[in-house]
């Protein structure tokens, strides 16, 4: 950079600075356009410095790099760049110390990158654009001959740049608040949402297309008018109105229900939200943005009346299921009562038969007298089960801790008095226990184990186990056997009342215990499930 004596500027290149700083004051007065105010500040400059080219780059923050908008250049190639980064050749330079940067030889200069050094610039002077010592963008000037810049014309274009920075930021803040003042029209006006902003005392300075059309007002209708008389009328002396509170506190407020009036009389139902406008310490007005709500709360209505509806519905239903359970729980007294009376007596008439009059009958006459009391004890302990299943279905759920080892080991001694000749070994969990009803639970746990007991019968010896694991992340309790087990493809039709897989030939029962371990475990909200292998064993699961 070169360093030389300031020599005082003389009145003919004083008289063309100020010419070309007044057109730029009445290019500010007029436009207030930062590409004008740049083309005049470049059209100035070079003649004012006798340089072959000026040019004026800002800051563009968005890209974070540094822009040409104007530019006095009868020189300049297509090749020449439009930007440039901060720190990269004599622009960038400027712009990040802040202070002119003068090169005598710039195509030698180590900081010369693909801007003027590539549209033959010999000789460089740029000056920092600074508005409170914040750079904004950078004038420069250039000569395609070797002719240096010197300290007097450093200082002049110096000054002249302290006069343009201040008129090219307040074009470009211009130009911003231009932009958002119409970013903010065009919200307004697609704003589906009615908006109205007030001054200090309620009068309505604006309102939206929206809520000109919610209201039934035209704007001018609107505008100037008190806010409480025309759209929020309910206002009385003795109950504040929130929006005076929030004018008053500067404070914000949201209502999801309120009326406004319309231009008709009738009442517009709506949500709104608003809010102070301050300016420094003072509230000056608030901004009110509503919707209307009229379609939300007749649906209201009518979902409170169709709630109304449902709850006498099942009100009728329940009471409907109360008079169904009566009559089942007749029934089950009937099954239980008068069905089994003629049971007994077929069973205890045939038991007769066979000790008083066995002898005058032959074999064949003794053995249907047998099978006629076997089938009366199998319909007894059909009717049993199913009163079972009736009951595992109707009975009121009490829930509490079920300490199931308990439960286990007091089903196995029955298990054990019943067959006190099979070799049969029972490994049981210590600590099983959970939250739900002990009488069903019961239930199940006595079905599974006697499931297991049966089915592992037919086998010299046998291992049933009562445990818990987690599957899935989940607590699941099992029974376990090794005996004779089931096909997979038929494990579907096990929990099904009166579904058997194995004859009774081979096992008797009535293919109800299962189904009556599926309601108690559902009851609960759990669920059951069980594995199978034909002769070596079956599992049945259930996690609650």
């Amino acid at each position: 950079m070169a360093n030389r004596p300031y020599v005082g500027l003389d009145t003919a290149i004083e008289a063309r600075a100020l010419e070309a700083l007044l057109e730029i004051a009445g290019a500010v007065g007029e436009a207030l356009d930062p590409v004008r105010i740049a083309q005049l500040a470049v059209k100035g400059a070079a003649p004012l410095l006798q340089a072959d080219a000026a040019y004026v780059w800002m800051w563009d923050d968005q890209a974070e790099v540094l822009r040409i908008i104007a530019r006095h250049d009868p020189g300049a190639t297509a090749s020449a760049k439009q930007d440039s980064r901060v720190g990269e050749s004599i622009v960038g330079q400027v712009f990040v110390q802040r202070q002119p940067v003068v090169v005598d030889d710039y195509q030698s200069w180590e900081f010369a990158r693909r801007t003027m050094a590539s549209s033959g610039a010999k000789s460089a002077m740029g000056v920092p654009l600074l508005i409170n010592d914040r750079p904004i963008g950078t004038l420069v000037v250039h000569n395609y001959q070797q002719r240096p810049f010197d300290g007097r014309q450093v200082e002049l274009l110096s000054l002249f740049a302290a006069q343009v920075a201040p008129a090219l930021e307040m074009a470009r803040l211009y130009v911003e608040a231009d932009r958002r003042r119409a970013e903010a029209e065009a919200i307004s006006i697609s704003l589906a949402e009615g908006v109205c902003a007030t001054n200090a005392s309620g009068i309505i300075t604006f309102a939206n297309p929206a809520a000109q059309k919610l209201l039934g007002l035209e704007e001018h209708e609107l505008l100037g008018h008190d806010l409480h008389r025309v759209v929020h009328r309910h206002l009385s002396d003795s109950v504040p109105c929130f929006l005076d509170e929030v004018l008053h506190q500067g404070a914000a407020a949201h209502v999801e229900d309120d009326d406004f009036y319309r231009a008709n009389g009738s009442t517009l139902s709506v949500a709104l939200s608003a809010s102070a406008i301050i300016e420094g310490e003072a509230v000056t007005g608030l901004v009110l943005a509503f919707r209307d709500i009229t379609a939300r709360k007749q649906l209201e209505v009518q979902l409170q009346r169709f709630n109304t509806e449902l709850e006498q519905r099942v009100l009728e239903r329940t009471e409907e299921l109360e008079a169904a359970n009566h009559e089942l729980e007749a029934f089950s007294y009937s099954v239980s009562h008068d069905l089994r009376s003629p049971l007994r007596s077929m069973d205890g008439f045939c038991q007769v038969l066979l000790e008083e009059y066995g002898d005058r009958l032959d074999e064949a006459g003794r053995g249907y007298l047998h099978r006629v009391r076997a089938g009366s004890q199998r319909m007894a302990q059909l009717i049993d089960d199913l009163l079972e299943l009736s009951r595992v279905t109707r009975v009121e759920m009490r829930r509490q801790p079920v300490n199931l080892t308990e439960i286990a080991w007091s089903a196995i001694e029955d298990l054990r008095l019943s067959g006190p000749e099979r070799a049969v070994t029972f490994a049981v969990a210590e600590g099983l226990e959970l939250h739900g009803d002990p009488q069903l639970m019961r239930i199940v746990l006595v079905n599974l184990l006697a499931n297991a007991w049966k089915f592992s019968s037919k086998h010299a010896t046998a291992h049933i186990e009562f445990g818990a694991k987690e599957i899935n992340g989940q607590r699941t309790f099992f029974v376990r056997d090794d005996g004779a087990g089931f096909d997979m493809n038929y494990a579907h039709k096990l929990f099904g009342p009166f579904q058997r897989l194995h004859g009774m030939s081979e096992f008797e029962g009535t293919g109800i215990g299962l189904a009556t371990v599926q309601r108690a475990i559902r009851r609960h909200g759990g669920n059951v499930w069980a594995e199978g292998v034909p002769e070596q064993g079956a599992c049945v699961y259930f996690s609650m």
